[in-house]
């Protein structure tokens, strides 16, 4: 590098050649004022002379430090763009124009992807966790992706999976749902060292609303099958009201879930399912779950979601209704 000695003042020819080979400097300020700034600075050796004495010299170098270039896990990534990339083809099946001979396929499908994104939010958290390489980076990718998967894609399922509501109508709860998705995942975002200990949530996950309605959309094909190929009358009977009540309930469950979602409504993680210690009755209501899923596997989605959804903002309204009520005096 160039090099100028060391006391001099101003700026000297030495200073305006270094200047000049080196593209962090700014040649429309002095290279004095640049020292003082920081921007341009300088670094001072003792070097030997040709006579053998030591120099003091002076280079000129950034003022800027240079920063390690930024690191990401790369399993947990990959799982969480997985989670986008199924959103992103459940929102495409279920935008695209619908030919009503394969509607409930296309439906039925846009939401198992839904489904599968949900699978992968699951997996990209655990593995990060499991490894230890949690970042900042992949909480926000993640809220982004969940964005997509579980404010995007299922809003659309709601506008092709029912007819029985007016276009309009229909359009104004799908931005309802979206705009409390995207406010629940920026407060989850800054409440996230609130919520570190992944043992509950405030408000209602987006993946859990987001599977609600796509458990809708899964069970159409079911339903419809049922009202029209089933042997017996009676079961074509139940099969077509049950597909009318799914196009009435649809549409309110959803908005039930959007205020649900930036309530502050206590819900469990889902680690406390698999890792944490349950009561008796637990057991007992999962294996009859088990058991009435096996019976009535049309409904089996729809149910398990509905009494997840629902279950917390029962049980906290009967805490604060019975469960603190002063005890009577006799």
């Amino acid at each position: 590098p160039n090099a100028s000695k060391t006391g001099r003042t101003g700026d000297s020819r030495a200073d305006r050649a270094a200047c000049k080979s080196r593209p962090f400097c700014d040649r429309s300020v002095s290279i004095r004022e640049q020292i003082r700034s920081g921007s341009l600075g300088r670094t001072s050796r003792f070097v030997s002379g040709d006579d053998g004495k030591k120099v003091s010299v002076s280079f000129m170098h950034s003022g800027i430090p240079r920063r390690r270039p930024a690191t990401i896990a790369l399993l947990p990534t990959l799982l969480t763009l997985g989670n986008g990339v199924c959103g992103f083809g459940s929102l495409t099946l279920a935008a695209h124009e619908i030919d009503p001979a394969n509607a409930d396929e296309r439906v039925f499908f846009a939401g198992l992807l839904v489904f599968a994104a949900m699978a992968f939010d699951l997996l990209d958290g655990l593995v990060a966790r499991l490894i230890k390489q949690t970042s900042r980076f992949g909480a926000q990718l993640d809220s982004l992706c969940d964005a997509v998967s579980f404010g995007l894609a299922p809003a659309f399922l709601v506008l092709k999976s029912t007819y029985f509501y007016h276009h309009r109508f229909l359009w104004g709860i799908c931005v309802l749902y979206l705009a409390c998705v995207l406010i629940r995942l920026a407060r989850y975002n800054s409440e996230v060292s609130d919520e570190s200990t992944h043992d509950s949530f405030s408000g209602l996950p987006s993946p859990a609303a987001a599977g609600m309605i796509a458990s809708f959309a899964v069970s159409t094909p079911s339903m419809t099958q049922m009202a029209q190929g089933s042997a017996s009358d009676w079961m074509q009977r139940v099969g077509y009201w049950l597909c009318v009540v799914s196009d009435v309930t649809l549409p309110v469950m959803t908005v039930v879930v959007a205020l649900l979602m930036v309530s502050r409504v206590r819900y469990p993680h889902f680690n406390q399912f698999l890792t944490g210690r349950a009561q008796l009755h637990r057991v007992v209501q999962i294996v009859v779950a088990i058991v009435a899923a096996c019976l009535v596997h049309e409904l089996a989605l729809p149910v398990i979601f509905l009494a997840f959804v629902i279950g917390s903002p029962i049980r906290a309204a009967w805490t604060r209704t019975v469960d603190r009520r002063p005890p009577r005096v006799p």
